[in-house]
């Protein structure tokens, strides 16, 4: 499997390169962040920061409200 060619599932690495590229290039910037990554395309990238910002958002959201999630963040790698 070549750039662009990884499994389904993102590893721990990815995501850890996808957030450093988050943080370097910003949520704007898919074609720099999946460069920084290496091993997925553009599309993975933004459909993948999609869920993770979909999901921070639900976590955030219940936080304001007060709420205990029900369980741990298990995807996206505990998101951080």
């Amino acid at each position: 499997a070549g750039p662009g060619r990884a499994g389904r599932f993102w590893t721990r690495g990815e995501h850890e390169r996808f957030l450093a590229g988050l943080r370097c290039y910003g949520a704007a910037d898919a074609h720099a962040i999946a460069w920084h990554v290496g091993t997925r395309t553009v599309t993975q990238v933004r459909t993948h920061a999609q869920k993770y910002f979909l999901k921070l958002a639900k976590i955030r959201s219940g936080a304001r409200n007060g709420q205990v999630p029900t369980r741990p963040a298990r995807s996206l790698h505990d998101l951080c």
